[in-house]
Parts: C-alpha cells; structure tokens; sequence
C-alpha cells in the first residue's frame, strides 16, 4: 500500500475560500511587562503561540475579512479573527478525512446498531 503524503500551506487572509480546510496554527498574544507601577510608555509585549487544539480541522463557512467563520467536526461554529491567528489550508482529501472521522457518532446510528446485534 502506497502512502501519499501532503503538507499544509499557510494561507493569507485573502486566500479563504467557502469550504476550505483549515486549521489554526499559531496564536498572537498580548501581555503588559510586569512592573510595580503604571508607565506612559509601557510597551505590549506580542507572544506567539501554538494553541492546544493547533491541527484540528475546521471547515470555512463563512467569511468577512479579518473574521472568518468556521464549522468543526462536532458541529460547533466559531469565529476566527485572522489579525490574532495564523491559519493554514489543508489538503482536501485529508481535510474531508479528517473531518469526517473526528465527528461523533450520531445517535440513530448507535440505536441502529445496538438493534442489528440483537
């Protein structure tokens, strides 16, 4: 058996598609430096991050730049603000794949095979 292996593009935010998929790869953060007193010229400190879900696959429903609003395996839809996250497209295929078996059981599905055992 063959394997085929594809890798993940980061994608600009004028690349977004209606049924893309795409997983968000890093975060950009905000923090104030610690200090003992309030100081007019305080810098923000600008931290890049991997979130702990980075590699989840999210399907692009919508989009309304810099929000794009998206579907994940589960159901669940959410809205990505693409001036704090960095996104990357992923293969279709793998996309379609990935979705599809991250998503949970439906529930007629359970009580059909519950009903084919007996």
């Amino acid at each position: 058996m063959k394997l085929k292996t594809s890798t993940s593009r980061r994608l600009a935010p004028d690349d977004v598609k209606l049924g893309d998929y795409i997983t968000v790869c890093h975060e950009i953060g905000q923090l104030l430096p610690e200090c003992s007193e309030w100081k007019r010229d305080m810098q923000v400190i600008h931290v890049r991050f991997m979130p702990w879900d980075a590699g989840d696959p999210l399907r692009v429903e919508g989009v309304c730049l810099p929000f794009v609003l998206v579907s994940t395996p589960q159901g669940k839809h959410e809205t990505l603000d693409l001036r704090r996250q960095e996104i990357v497209r992923l293969d279709p295929s793998f996309g379609r794949s990935a979705f599809k078996k991250m998503k949970p059981p439906d529930k007629d599905s359970k009580k059909k095979r519950k009903r084919n055992k007996k």
